[in-house]
């Protein structure tokens, strides 16, 4: 007689006992079934989750491309002088989530073009309480006081600007405009190196 032969009458000797084993190992059958559904369905909702923030990541991204494409839009706009567009695109930029920031900058340099410099003075005072390293709304703000004939206030505000590095060519060419209305050696200088810096 065999192992499974001495299994067999063991069993029939001891009902209850392997009675017990067999609902031990069917229970035992059961819960490892359910714990591999479970983890089929936790896998499974990681990776929708997963899917999900790819998904919104590379929404951000394309509406982030395209913020910051209405953003340079408008400045060009606001410097060529079509005010209405420059407008649209601010609005535009801030529908899709520009940052207030920008969005007062921008607001800033429309007015300043269109010569509404309290309006101007306003957004951009508010633009570098939100941006105080910004070399391109402190420039800005310079020339808005100087458009003004808020000299002291220009000289104060480029007295600031010396000590803030410019990093973008943004920074440089507001850095030059604003210099530019005091020594437009010094102005050309920095608009000189926007140009340089611009793909």
């Amino acid at each position: 007689v065999g192992p499974v032969g001495k299994t067999i009458r063991w069993a029939k000797r001891s009902r209850a006992v392997a009675a017990s084993l067999l609902g031990i190992l069917v229970l035992g059958l059961v819960a490892a079934v359910f714990a591999y559904q479970s983890y089929c369905a936790r896998e499974d909702e990681a990776r929708a989750k997963e899917k999900e923030t790819r998904a919104r990541d590379e929404e951000t991204r394309a509406r982030e491309a395209l913020m910051k494409e209405k953003r340079d839009q408008a400045l060009i706009a606001a410097l060529v002088g079509d005010y209405d567009k420059a407008g649209s695109l601010i609005d535009e930029a801030q529908h899709l989530g520009a940052s207030p920031d920008w969005v007062h900058m921008l607001r800033g340099q429309l007015a300043l073009h269109r010569g509404e410099t309290e309006k101007a003075r306003e957004h951009l005072q508010k633009a570098v309480q939100w941006l105080p390293e910004s070399v391109a709304a402190r420039a800005m703000l310079a020339v808005a006081y100087w458009q003004d004939a808020k000299f002291e206030e220009c000289e104060n505000t480029l007295a600031l600007l010396d000590e803030l590095p410019p990093v973008t060519p943004e920074d440089h060419l507001f850095k030059g405009y604003a210099q530019a209305t005091i020594d437009p050696g010094r102005g050309l200088d920095s608009i000189d190196e926007a140009i340089r810096m611009r793909p």
